[in-house]
């Protein structure tokens, strides 16, 4: 019966009478009830969908007549509806969650996918804008396709103001396919295989190229979404290096040393006259593992994701690629060093002790030292980007440089992705994947050798270290790399 009555009269279909059903009728395992509310909802929304384009076609004939007062919203037509509190737009903004679970869910399936269908007509509408990106993006999505055809006519029509939400659709993205994974980080990937010749033939894909495709061919806006693609990583290491505890430690030119430090140097170490309480030391330990895995969670995935997608985005000029390394390199040269310094404190020395590795310091100085090294992980795979991108377009240090500084003048030279080029390189993020790996890493497989995207030169981009010695690992490995590569190049990043 409300059902008969609100397809009747959408306006009701946002009354706060009805919010407590919604909710109940979404958070129920009832799927009779899901299917009746997303049936009435397709209903509601084709109806509306017809009446805007009336509303529409009316509007364009009176903006071309004499009569300019006729004024068209344009958040209504970038899908921007939340304006409209009476609407089926402003449910559907509400409850994408609960739509998208519905969507996720198997046994809707024996309803004909009634969550499916109405996600369809929401991508048809032009309607949630970040959500066209999160659908795009999904490697194995039914509506991967539908949704990039959608938003690349939205964008075409709506230029000016379309690309505001691309972040927000970013973020969405990768929300999307953390839940669609069960919120396993691992599986969450940056690229797909795209089948390009009967399902024999496949080459890498970012999973944002959809939405880079918008704005390929207009450069302003091209180096935009770059630029906010990188800020994405930084904005999260910039919260790590604002600690006043980090800034302090590393704001000298001189390398610190601390009371572990000074027996070494032959001074008395007051910490060493105490023996040390191994329970206490445990308990900070677990609690401190617990602290780091939070942290690790937040900044690694997530920024492993943008990598992977500005590593296998297709570039159409070299000029993107200098933009990019030039965005990267920004980053490295402010955190790089700085890390670089943090480690070369207590690495150098300390390595030499004949003392066991787990008994070292527990607590705030154990806790830094530990994010220290989670932050290096993300600078350590920007840097291997950067490396990469070089490599794989062919552009050497000198012209990444002369690009930097302005010295030379953008060029419309055609970038050729090649991959194979990166693959003698020890700091490289591709490699040949076979078959098997393929498949076991759920994306589509062909039935020869590939070049992917690969974290081995770099594991614990995909792995959090648990152990002291892991963290220890990580550390020298991060040396290494920044040792190799700036010195190779021979500038400062």
């Amino acid at each position: 019966m409300i059902g008969q009555l609100q397809v009747g009269n959408p306006e009701f279909l946002m009354n706060e009478i009805f919010v407590p059903i919604y909710d109940y009728i979404f958070s129920s395992n009832k799927l009779n009830l899901k299917f009746q509310l997303l049936s009435n909802l397709v209903n509601i929304t084709q109806q509306e969908a017809l009446n805007s384009e009336k509303n529409f076609l009316k509007a364009k004939s009176e903006i071309f007549s004499k009569n300019t007062s006729t004024l068209i919203d344009a958040k209504m037509l970038a899908g921007n509806s939340s304006y409209e509190a009476e609407g089926s737009s402003f449910f559907l903004q509400s409850y994408i969650d609960q739509i998208m679970e519905c969507v996720l869910d198997t046994d809707l399936f024996d309803y004909n996918n009634i969550g499916f269908e109405l996600l369809s007509i929401i991508l048809d509408q032009g309607l949630v804008h970040p959500l066209k990106v999160a659908i795009e993006s999904l490697p194995q999505s039914a509506l991967r396709k539908r949704a990039s055809k959608l938003h690349l006519e939205i964008s075409s029509k709506f230029d000016s103001f379309i690309h505001s939400q691309d972040i927000e659709g970013v973020k969405l993205a990768y929300q999307t396919q953390l839940a669609v994974h069960d919120n396993n980080y691992i599986k969450v990937a940056g690229f797909c295989l795209k089948n390009i010749y009967k399902g024999s033939e496949y080459e890498i894909e970012g999973s944002l190229q959809p939405l880079y495709d918008t704005v390929i061919n207009k450069k302003p806006k091209r180096n935009t979404l770059i630029k906010d693609l990188v800020s994405l990583v930084s904005i999260r290491l910039k919260s790590y290096f604002e600690d006043p505890e980090i800034e302090a430690e590393s704001s000298s030119g001189n390398v610190v040393i601390n009371k572990d430090d000074l027996g070494i140097l032959g001074y008395p170490n007051s910490i060493n006259t105490f023996p040390l309480d191994r329970e206490l030391v445990e308990a900070k330990a677990r609690s401190t593992n617990e602290d780091i895995e939070e942290t690790y969670n937040e900044l690694v995935p997530f920024s492993r994701y943008i990598i992977e997608n500005l590593l296998t985005i297709q570039y159409s000029v070299v000029d993107e690629v200098l933009f990019l390394i030039k965005e990267l390199s920004k980053i490295v040269g402010s955190y790089g060093f700085l890390l670089m310094h943090i480690f070369d404190s207590f690495i150098p020395m300390r390595a030499r002790r004949d003392l066991d590795f787990e008994t070292i310091s527990a607590g705030e100085d154990d806790m830094k030292t530990k994010r220290a090294t989670v932050a290096s992980i993300i600078v350590g795979a920007l840097l291997i980007l950067r490396e990469t991108l070089k490599l794989t377009y062919k552009v050497s240090e000198t012209r990444c440089a002369s690009y930097a500084s302005g010295d030379i003048s953008p060029t419309k030279e055609k970038a050729t992705f090649n991959p194979v080029l990166s693959l003698s390189n020890h700091w490289s993020l591709f490699e040949h994947t076979s078959k098997q790996e393929t498949s076991e890493k759920g994306i589509s497989k062909s039935s020869r050798n590939i070049i992917m995207p690969s974290w081995k030169a770099w594991p614990f981009a995909i792995k959090i270290p648990e152990t002291l010695e892991e963290f220890k690992k990580q550390r020298l490995i991060y040396m290494q790399l920044f040792t190799d590569l700036t010195s190779v190049t021979g500038v400062t990043i």
